[in-house]
């Protein structure tokens, strides 16, 4: 049987999504007026929808550092479908996807109304027409976030930043922010890295029922001091890969292929200690 906090909070998204992509569609007839009033609509939408997303879930935002301004480019470490939401609730953006998502149910027919630009990561041919969408959507003022590790994790480290994907940014010299996830949950709740990571084998609908049942989970975005612009797409992907792991805070003890530990790691913040549940 399906939780009845999971029950609940599953219908008031669906609730929530209905309205939001209504008024997204209605919104459309803006582009008659203005392009750029367009945008501005959608802007406002997507982070309105976002937030009422993550406060259905119990998510609790903490910002940490400059969120940067529009236009922009952001990379970022990658645990969580979740981290989407976070992050457009924070600043809307567009992202860039593999294309195996534009085929999924509901959330396909989403990405591709928020004009989501995919990549076929299994076609050479596909990063320069993936590079010049960055390089318009950067011209035309928009946030672009993408996720340079290429796949999501339980948090324990940042895999190496592919720099196929940064190949836009390095040819058009175009600076690149920086910004660092992090999840925790209540005492009495799975540890955020096994029910809020999606690193596993487990389908996306049975890990989103389990994220359904948190009672709270509290994500905390940190961004980097300034933005890294260079030529070379490999240095460029090396040095944002840096600057990301100085930011990132470990969500488990041990790596991937190790056994997951038992207790929660234990963060000393201002003076004070946090246990977390991860």
């Amino acid at each position: 049987m399906i939780h009845p906090r999971a029950a609940g909070r599953m219908l008031v998204l669906a609730m929530v999504t209905a309205l939001f992509w209504s008024l997204l569609v209605a919104s459309f007839s803006l582009r008659v007026i203005s392009q750029r009033l367009l945008r501005r609509a959608e802007e406002v939408l997507l982070r309105t929808w976002a937030r009422w997303m993550c406060r259905t879930l119990g998510v609790r935002i903490a910002v940490e550092g400059t969120v940067p301004k529009r236009p922009c480019l952001m990379v970022s470490n990658h645990l969580s479908y979740l981290d989407i939401l976070v992050l457009n609730a924070v600043q809307p953006c567009r992202f860039v996807c593999k294309a195996e998502v534009r085929s999924w149910p509901v959330i396909g027919w989403g990405c591709r109304s928020l004009r989501t630009i995919f990549i076929d990561r299994a076609s050479p041919f596909d990063t320069a027409r993936v590079s010049n969408e960055i390089r318009r959507g950067f011209a035309d003022g928009d946030a672009i976030s993408l996720f340079p590790e290429g796949t999501s994790s339980h948090g324990h480290s940042v895999a190496p930043f592919r720099p196929a994907l940064l190949t836009a940014m390095a040819r058009e010299r175009l600076p690149v922010h920086y910004a660092a996830f992090h999840y925790t949950t209540t005492a009495g709740d799975p540890p955020a890295y096994q029910s809020v990571c999606w690193w596993t084998d487990v389908g996306f609908g049975s890990h989103l029922l389990g994220l359904l049942r948190l009672r709270r989970i509290d994500a905390r975005l940190r961004f980097g001091e300034s933005a890294i612009c260079l030529v070379d797409r490999r240095e460029l992907a090396h040095r944002l890969h840096a600057a990301t792991v100085a930011l990132h805070e470990p969500m488990v003890e041990t790596s991937p292929g190790e056994p997951v530990p038992t207790t929660p790691l234990v963060r000393i913040t201002g003076g004070s200690s946090a246990a977390e549940d991860n």
